[in-house]
């Protein structure tokens, strides 16, 4: 069996890194496994970035102009759009490599012209949807917008939004070129991705799989908390929570500003107003943005080492995202053993049992946020229960030895049909 992933990088994102995990698990099971990425930032093998300058001008071009319309055309919308109008000459490389399975990942910045999907029509097509991007217009998280469920017509456009219609023409252009690709098979890291590509124009009628994100459940995995402490240089009398992403300010639906009233609320109680502090990874501000509970920014983590010495070191992880597939963050911190506070968006209910390894906050507020995180750190005895809870649902349902059978079976079927 040979298989061959496309992903834009192979680091430095979320759904980078689960590429990653499911190539190399498939390399650990003999299988003929290999990635071609935009920009290779990592040593692991069988990973191949352009390999001809003529390949590596037009990739940079592509990244280049496919920014530049996104730049020109887009208004009143915050929200990451990717036209895909542009793209690199990977789809050729692909096809030269005749494989029995093309995956793909996350392919935007310019990797892929999404025109350029029908010249797979004829292969095994997998597609692991780390977002919403695949089956909406230019959007990878459409807030409120049921566009993607209703198409994206001249008369249901979000209020607010005006000018050229961005992500009506992105959408229009995926319906009118991927039509062909019938035989195509998504798979969702979460159970509500699962129902919105159910529930889309594009994608309704397509063989859809369920395969939950796989961690490094021998990497992510407790240590003795005090070391960590030791190690990171923080107080072994305090309770610590944890937040942070790749932008963990920066990015609005990563949810910081919710996080930050939550925790003016935890401060006005004594017995947090000198004993619990909140630690972000991901953000290089040194600002304490006002709160009257102190902030430590620890920079950007980009090896799991560091992230899983911060997991250890504090006490819960808050995931505070008002939108979400399903955060590596989660898994991570919960192989770590250490519970997670969020709300009930997205995929948080797959692996988060409320009350049970972590707490599902009932709304979008800082109440309940600071609810949940009051709930999972205020008890010893409980929080024992809720790690021990947290790391077994990420070693029996969230390791990469289980991700990695899921997609074998999956691929074997496939070729078996």
């Amino acid at each position: 069996m040979k298989v061959v992933h496309l992903s834009t990088m192979d680091s430095d994102s979320g759904a980078a890194k689960a590429a990653v995990r499911i190539h190399t698990g498939l390399l650990e099971n003999n299988i003929d496994s290999k990635m071609l990425v935009a920009k290779k930032l990592t040593h692991t093998r069988e990973i191949y970035p352009p390999n001809k300058l003529r390949e590596k001008i037009f990739g940079k071009l592509a990244q280049y102009c496919d920014e530049k319309i996104n730049g020109l055309l887009r208004t009143q919308n915050t929200s990451m759009i990717s036209p895909a109008y542009f793209g690199s000459p990977i789809v050729k490389r692909t096809l030269e490599l005749n494989p029995d399975i093309i995956q793909l990942h996350w392919i935007c910045q310019g990797f892929i012209r999404l025109e350029s999907l029908k010249y797979f029509q004829k292969q095994r097509l997998v597609w692991r949807l780390p977002d919403m991007w695949a089956f909406s217009g230019g959007e990878h998280y459409v807030g409120d917008s049921l566009r993607y469920e209703q198409g994206y017509l001249k008369n249901n456009r979000p209020a607010g939004e005006s000018g050229f219609d961005l992500n009506r023409w992105i959408w229009m252009r995926k319906q009118k070129h991927w039509k062909d690709l019938k035989s195509m098979t998504l798979v969702s890291p979460s159970r509500w991705l699962a129902d919105c590509i159910r529930r889309s124009v594009l994608f309704k009628n397509h063989r859809i799989e369920f395969i939950p994100t796989g961690q490094n459940v021998e990497h992510f995995k407790p240590i003795d908390q005090n070391i960590a402490r030791q190690i990171l240089g923080l107080n072994p009398q305090k309770k610590y929570i944890l937040f942070g992403s790749i932008d963990a300010i920066g990015d609005i639906r990563k949810g910081f500003h919710l996080l930050k009233p939550a925790l003016q609320i935890l401060s006005r109680k004594q017995q947090w107003n000198e004993n619990l502090e909140c630690l972000v990874f991901g953000s290089e501000t040194r600002k304490n943005h006002g709160l009257d509970l102190p902030v430590k920014f620890l920079g950007y983590y980009k090896d799991d080492l560091s992230l899983m010495l911060a997991y250890n070191a504090t006490d819960a992880f808050v995931a505070a995202s008002t939108e979400e597939n399903l955060a590596n963050t989660v898994i991570e911190s919960m192989a770590c053993g250490k519970p997670v506070v969020a709300f009930r968006i997205g995929g948080m209910p797959d692996i988060i049992r409320h009350q049970e390894n972590g707490f599902l906050a009932k709304d979008l507020s800082p109440q309940a946020l600071a609810d949940g995180i009051e709930f999972v750190i205020e008890d010893s005895e409980r929080w024992i229960k809720l790690s021990t809870a947290a790391r077994e649902i990420a070693i029996r349902l969230y390791s990469t030895k289980v991700q990695t059978q899921s997609y074998i079976d999956l691929y074997q079927d496939l070729i078996k049909r």
